[in-house]
């Protein structure tokens, strides 16, 4: 008897379905056991560990603070004085720029890169609306110590706010957010009575704006909220916005989803063409500014 004969006979006397399936069997579970696993564990290992980092070093993400030395001296064109104020433990640095016969001050709350030494030029679109202004830094940035977390960052603004209110008394304290400062200024108007909040370029939440360049991050993990949305929803002010249609870093549409999430619809400044950092280059952002500060009077 041939040997090819033999092995004939042998597959002849086997169930060939019985068969096909161990041979699937064993294909799958290699499969799963031997690549998709390993794949999936490895995968997951480095997810988890994105993830982590992101919530460990999530204020480095948001916040780009520039450090300045105690005895560095301020130059502006604008008279200002400049303060310090002790919040807690630390010490937060400020700039009060003043006006003749002052109607009211403005708290402003800055964007999210640089320091007084910069944003203090800022003064200069409003020095001729009557208001005085004054302007800080957060936890970390110039000459005000400590580290930033969201919870300092409304103590802080509120604390200063009280302090305003004993300084100008019986006048109005008129809050303007800009880029990260949208969701601070819209805390303090959640929890005070305040006539008038100002917003340029704000986001929705910092929910909504994290998905737009880090999709893969679930919004639990993140540990700033900053919910624009539902504070302003709380407040009883007036919500003034302005936003540039061409916004590169917080998309116009942020303002859009505001304007619906408001019963109290605000006022939507829309600055065609304009991107984040340049609406003060746009003589129609001027225009709005003055007359919104004219109807205070």
């Amino acid at each position: 008897m041939s040997v090819s004969f033999a092995v004939i006979q042998v597959f002849q006397g086997r169930n060939w379905f019985t068969l096909y399936n161990k041979v699937v069997l064993i294909a799958v579970d290699y499969l799963v056991y031997k690549i998709l696993l390993p794949a999936l564990i490895v995968i997951s290992i480095i997810y988890i560990t994105l993830l982590t980092l992101v919530y460990v070093l999530q204020s480095s993400f948001i916040f780009y603070p520039e450090k300045l030395e105690k005895n560095f001296v301020y130059e502006f064109r604008e008279r200002f004085e400049e303060r310090n104020y002790k919040v807690g433990s630390n010490n937060i640095n400020a700039l009060l720029f003043k006006v003749k016969n002052p109607k009211g001050v403005i708290l402003y709350f800055h964007g999210n890169a640089g320091s007084l030494r910069s944003w203090g030029s800022i003064f200069s679109d409003f020095s001729s609306l009557g208001y005085d202004m004054l302007i800080y830094d957060y936890h970390g940035y110039g000459k005000s110590t400590g580290r930033v977390s969201e919870k300092k960052l409304y103590q802080t603004a509120q604390y200063l706010y009280q302090q305003l209110k004993k300084e100008y008394t019986a006048k109005k304290v008129i809050l303007y957010g800009r880029s990260i400062g949208s969701a601070i200024a819209a805390k303090i108007a959640s929890e005070n009575s305040v006539s008038l909040t100002i917003l340029e370029s704000p986001y929705y939440s910092m929910g909504l704006l994290a998905a737009t360049y880090y999709p893969w991050v679930p919004r639990f993990s993140l540990r700033f909220k900053l919910d624009t949305c539902k504070y302003l929803q709380k407040s009883a002010s007036q919500v003034v916005l302005f936003h540039g249609t061409s916004d590169e870093v917080i998309a116009f549409e942020h303002s859009l989803k505001l304007v619906d999430c408001l019963t109290t619809k605000p006022i939507l400044y829309a600055i065609q063409a304009a991107g984040h950092n340049n609406l003060n280059q746009f003589p129609e952002y001027h225009t709005a500014l003055k007359k919104i500060f004219q109807n205070l009077d």
